[in-house]
């Protein structure tokens, strides 16, 4: 590739870039980054003006770490200034394809076409097969907890990521190419909106009950407006009577705790949760604790892992 060549896709990637942050986000308002380095696995967080990410300064800085091997990551909700677990407001729904991704966009555009879902706003390719889909959401009409079982019944209905739920889930930019290893450095890209919704009807703001089909009304409540803070840990919530997880890792523990009931591999659950929390400092350590910790409350036999190396099981003392 020319000199002259490689310049011209550069600055269309960083057109692609600024486009997608300045689409989500108004300049005065923060978005959090994570830069994942691989292989090492090493993780910066930067939570800073979005008018920065757009500025050339911030973009040479992002550019420069994905150069380097880092994944650049964002959070698809603003955050509240110095806080990347408290959102300042609900703006975006979301689901993750990893596995099936073609098949499972397809399904998903089907039923856009059929009126059951509403337009997404948002469509980028991660990598070969796999995709991520934003769509806006009226910021006064969504709570976090609505938010995110809305994110849990697309992903069930369209066999997404079962762990982006969360709404300080952070995805992947587009302009910047995937560093993964398997991944082969392809560019993370945004498909074009004419392609798949030349009317534009992806940048409304869709209210709870454009999703009725896909989020039943006995769910969580949708209604209520969202805090301008929302709490970096939600307080626990009861749907149809029943508790819901008060946190991502309180939702990776109990899944797991059924899976190895099921008779799943514990090795396997380790290697799938490693990948789903990559928004961990080290998914390897924090997916094995999971398991291992899981194993031992419910007597199963655990995998032979590095955390359990560390911690052994202690002996249980004889009763007095």
């Amino acid at each position: 590739m020319s000199r002259s060549l490689l310049q011209s896709d550069r600055a269309a990637w960083h057109r692609a870039a600024v486009e997608w942050f300045s689409e989500l986000f108004s300049p005065g308002e923060y978005a959090t980054i994570i830069l994942r380095q691989r292989p090492a696995g090493g993780v910066r967080q930067l939570c800073r003006l979005a008018g920065h990410w757009c500025h050339p300064s911030g973009q040479r800085l992002l550019r420069a770490a994905n150069e380097a091997g880092s994944d650049v990551f964002c959070g698809v909700n603003p955050t509240v200034r110095g806080s990347s677990r408290a959102v300042a407001e609900v703006r975006r729904l979301q689901v993750d394809f990893d596995t099936d991704g073609d098949g499972c966009v397809g399904r998903l555009m089907r039923d856009v076409r059929s009126g059951r879902v509403p337009m997404p706003a948002v469509v980028v390719r991660s990598s070969v097969g796999r995709w991520q889909i934003l769509w806006h959401v009226d910021p006064a009409a969504w709570t976090v907890a609505g938010a995110e079982e809305a994110n849990r019944r697309l992903a069930a209905a369209y066999e997404g990521d079962p762990a982006v739920v969360d709404v300080t889930r952070v995805m992947r930019v587009p302009g910047f190419t995937n560093c993964k290893p398997g991944r082969n450095g392809v560019l993370v890209v945004r498909v074009p909106r004419s392609r798949y919704d030349p009317q534009g009807v992806g940048s409304q703001w869709w209210e709870p009950k454009a999703f009725r089909q896909v989020v039943p009304g006995r769910s969580a409540p949708l209604a209520a407006a969202v805090p301008k803070a929302a709490p970096p840990r939600a307080p626990a919530r009861y749907i149809g009577g029943r508790r819901q997880p008060a946190s991502q890792s309180e939702a990776d523990w109990h899944g797991v705790v059924d899976a190895l009931r099921a008779g799943e591999s514990p090795d396997l659950l380790i290697q799938q949760l490693a990948e789903q929390r990559e928004d961990k400092a080290n998914p390897r350590d924090y997916a094995e604790r999971t398991v291992v910790r899981a194993c031992r409350s419910l007597g199963v036999q655990e995998p032979d892992t590095e955390y359990g190396r560390r911690h052994p099981e202690r002996p249980m003392s004889p009763g007095r």
